[in-house]
């Protein structure tokens, strides 16, 4: 079948019927640009079995500058004579100067390598060049006689495009305290350190990580609101969101309606009902109604505010804490959702483990009404991640073929810059953040595939704390100090007597799957603590092992009872002494948790007793989960959703919330009249994730632009 005439005086019609006729190629070629100008065109191309569409190629050239990662990547040995001149960009790390030669070290932050650019003394546009200072620097790429790096920059021109000036600029060489860097006037250049460009470097490919993980299991990611009239974690803690001018002109009126007395009312006239400017009369009339101008004070004062004064929003609207009740309204028909966005809490703490504003990964899927399994789904994604870094990400799947185009207006035969390897950032932390020698070696252990976390209820770890501790003020010895056991040192008559640690030591039983279940604690003998608990043996087989080990006493700050939250210094007592090892912590009681846990009536979790609340209420628990990691504490926290409408509406009705129809809440408990399903889901707090992968002991040092109480800078 013939297609379409393509009429003469068009555009393809010139084309097509010039002598001699054009071919394939040039007319493809040409295809962009007729359609420009020629919108005739269009109704013929798209029917036309003739023309075929030209997409977009990757590796069309950019007009972006090459970056230091890229010179890194060119193979020394394609290296000659007759290579044609280069120019990078950057900033001066360090600089020393020898006799007749001047070692310049660049950072553009695409690698944590720097690259050496080795100048003459006399070279032009040297003078002005010192650390800090942006330059741009020409010259010949050269494979270097040095050991450590594969290629260096012989300078012919530099070129200094921001000063730095030494006496004034706030990095010097000398070494700087993490503490020094967070303060006000020096944190926004803190990521031209070493440190802080590999952290966020390492955030970006995290992210990355994440994102393989859930695309690898057909997790739909979508965004969720920012601004939100839920509480879901119920803890008050949020940030109240209003316009500015209509609060304080609405809190004048209030004032105003309080007192009776009007001449204190603001002036709102000029703005409209819809709060944009207003119109004055035409006729010279008074103004509108809704404004606030009369002085005269036998004037009525209205019963309700006018409507330019109102709240821009109808009811209280919030900064999210959370993403999770907007995901679960997904679940009505996507099976799996998740999302990486923005929380804020107005939490008044100032600790290395609060920020105002952090970022919270979360999923919900649907089809799922057990503990173990939620468990099983975090446990993955965390050693996903983990995994992807430590085999170098991208780097580490992926490798880009040299020889193609250059990617950024490179000559032909140029290499791309190799990817992204996190493996060099996890080097460069091991050596600069303090305390994270091993940080490789910890991660290993996470991601091992043979080792599955633990899992304990609240039951039995307050079981496990109450035998170490034995409550408040109970013990000796250990961190929080104690009297401890004194020992005469026979070979020093009259010096101080030694202390030694009491031990005790506490019995369970692990299960094929990792269940832990206490059976027991007596008194031990002194000596060093262990926790064989961490290292499971014969994996293979299905029978429960009986395990003993010995723990040192341990007084602790806060009380240790059923029904009371456990405590930071709980949960990491438990992941860096008992367990040794990341450890999930479930069914805790109801009455402490959010409305929407599922209450459990029956249970997967082999050491709690699912008749327990139903012989006494104020035991019921709740099917949720939080993961307790060596060096962070609480990683995460998930839980099987409510479903049932009946259960739900009464423990919304007694957190207070409004699940009338029409409420507040209401639309939550629609998602469970028409069509709910069974579903759980969990929130990471991303910031603490990168605790885990950094060594970096506060949040604050893993946010780019940190906000927390007190401090709220740029």
């Amino acid at each position: 079948m013939r297609g379409p005439r393509i009429p003469p005086h068009s555009a393809f019609g010139l084309l097509r019927h010039s002598h001699p006729p054009c071919d394939a190629a040039i007319t493809r070629q040409l295809r962009t640009l007729i359609h420009r100008i020629d919108p005739q065109s269009r109704a013929f191309s798209s029917s036309s079995a003739t023309l075929s569409p030209i997409y977009y190629k990757s590796s069309s050239s950019l007009p972006l500058a090459p970056t230091i990662r890229h010179l890194l990547s060119v193979d020394p040995h394609t290296l000659g004579p007759d290579t044609s001149p280069r120019t990078i960009h950057g900033w001066v790390r360090s600089l020393r100067a020898q006799k007749n030669l001047i070692f310049l070290q660049l950072t553009d932050g695409s690698t944590p390598t720097s690259l050496q650019c080795v100048a003459p003394a006399n070279t032009k546009g040297l003078h002005g060049v010192s650390p800090g200072a942006s330059v741009r620097v020409r010259g010949e790429l050269v494979k270097s006689p040095a050991k450590g790096q594969a290629v260096e920059m012989k300078v012919v021109e530099c070129e200094v495009v921001g000063p730095a000036d030494p006496e004034t600029y706030p990095l010097p060489k000398t070494k700087l305290t993490l503490e020094y860097l967070r303060e006000p006037h020096v944190s926004h250049l803190r990521s031209r350190t070493q440190t802080f460009s590999a952290v966020w470097r390492i955030r970006d490919a995290a992210e990355e990580a994440v994102n393989e993980f859930f695309k690898a299991h057909s997790f739909l990611r979508v965004h969720t609101p920012i601004i939100t009239s839920n509480d879901c974690e119920g803890g008050g803690e949020v940030f109240r969101v209003e316009a500015e001018d209509r609060l304080k002109e609405y809190i004048a009126w209030m004032e105003v309606a309080a007192t009776g007395n009007e001449n204190t009312a603001p002036r709102v006239e000029g703005r409209s009902e819809a709060g944009g400017p207003q119109t004055p009369p035409e006729d010279g009339a008074a103004s509108h109604q809704s404004s606030i101008t009369s002085t005269d004070p036998t004037s009525p004062i209205p019963t309700t505010p006018p409507v330019a004064l109102r709240p821009f929003f109808t009811h209280p609207v919030y900064l999210t804490v959370s993403s999770q009740l907007h995901l679960e309204s997904l679940l009505t028909h996507f099976p799996r959702v998740y999302t990486l966005s923005p929380c804020f809490r107005a939490e008044p703490s100032n600790t290395p483990r609060h920020l105002a504003e952090f970022w919270m990964l979360e999923a919900e899927w649907a089809w799922c009404d057990d503990i173990a399994a939620v468990c099983d789904v975090i446990e993955a994604q965390v050693k996903s991640a983990v995994t992807w870094i430590l085999e170098g990400g991208r780097a580490g799947t992926k490798r880009v073929q040299r020889g193609a185009t250059g990617l950024f207006g490179g000559p032909q035969g140029e290499d791309r810059a190799m990817p992204y390897d996190p493996r060099e950032d996890l080097a460069v932390l091991a050596k600069n953040v303090p305390g994270a020698d091993g940080l490789v070696e910890a991660l290993g252990r996470l991601a091992d595939g043979t080792k599955p976390f633990l899992r304990v209820t609240y039951t039995d770890a307050v079981e496990i704390l109450r035998a170490v501790g034995g409550g408040v003020g109970a013990g000796v010895g250990g961190e929080s100090g104690g009297e401890g056991v004194e020992e005469q040192d026979v070979k020093a008559k009259g010096k101080k007597k030694a202390k030694r640690e009491e031990m005790i030591v506490v019995e369970v039983e692990v299960d094929a799957n990792g269940w832990v279940k206490f059976l027991g604690s007596k008194m031990g003998s002194t000596g060093s603590s262990s926790s064989p608990a961490a290292e499971p043996e014969d994996q293979g087989t299905s029978a429960p092992r009986h395990l003993t080990f010995k723990l040192p006493r341990r007084q602790f700050s806060y009380p240790v009872e059923w029904g009371l939250p456990l405590q930071t210094e709980h949960e990491r007592f438990l992941a860096e002494m008992v367990f040794k090892y990341p450890v999930f912590v479930t069914d805790y009681p109801a009455a402490m948790k959010p409305f929407y846990m599922k209450v459990n009536r029956a249970t997967s979790s082999p050491s709690l007793d699912a008749d327990e609340g139903h012989r006494d209420p104020s035991r019921l628990t709740v099917a949720c989960t939080d993961l307790l990691v060596p060096g962070v504490g609480e990683l995460c926290g998930g839980s099987v959703r409510e479903t049932d409408l009946t259960v739900l509406s009464a423990r919304m009705e007694e957190a207070g919330l409004d699940a009338s129809p029409g409420g507040r809440y209401g639309w939550y408990l629609d998602l469970r009249r028409w069509g709910g399903v069974p579903h759980a889901g969990y929130g990471m707090g991303f910031e603490r994730f990168l605790m885990l992968l950094t060594g970096m002991g506060s949040l604050k040092d893993l946010v780019v632009w940190g906000r927390w109480a007190g401090s709220c800078k740029g």
